[in-house]
C-alpha cells in the first residue's frame, strides 16, 4: 500500500530502542511517526489531523507523561485513540485515566499490537 495511503499513527516512547522496534513492527502497515516526549507528541498531534491512534508508554518523570497525555488527548484530540504499551503486568492509572486509553498492550507486545490498531481503525 502506498504510503500516503495507510493510516497514521503516533508512537509517544522515551526508550529509543522501543520506539525503534515498535515502528518497525508497524511501518509495513502504518504511517509512523515518532516522538520521544508527551510534549513533543502534542506538537506533532496539532500539525497533523490525520493521526488516528497513538501508541504511548506511562513516559516517566516526564511533566506530560502517559497518562496526562491520554488525558489530553481525549478531551483536546479526539479523532485519535489512544493505546497504552507498558512492561508492568498490574499498570496503577491515576483516577478517571483508564477510560482515555483504547486498549492496554502489554511488551512483549509484537503482533497483539498490530492487531489493536487494525481493530481500532474499523
Amino acid at each position: 500500500m502506498p504510503e500516503e495511503c495507510r493510516p497514521k499513527v503516533l508512537v509517544v516512547e522515551d526508550n529509543d530502542l522501543v520506539r525503534e522496534a515498535i515502528c518497525v513492527l508497524l511501518e509495513d502497515d502504518f504511517f509512523v511517526l515518532t516522538a520521544s516526549t508527551g510534549s513533543e507528541a502534542l506538537i506533532i498531534l496539532r500539525q497533523d489531523k490525520e493521526i488516528r491512534v497513538v501508541t504511548t508508554s506511562t513516559l516517566r518523570g516526564q511533566v506530560i507523561n502517559g497518562f496526562v497525555l491520554a488525558r489530553k488527548i481525549r478531551n483536546d484530540y479526539h479523532w485519535a485513540k489512544v493505546i497504552l504499551v507498558t512492561g508492568a503486568g498490574d499498570v496503577k492509572m491515576p483516577a478517571g485515566i483508564a477510560e482515555c486509553f483504547c486498549a492496554v498492550v502489554h511488551k512483549p507486545f509484537l503482533f497483539p499490537l498490530v492487531a489493536k490498531i487494525h481493530f481500532l481503525l474499523i
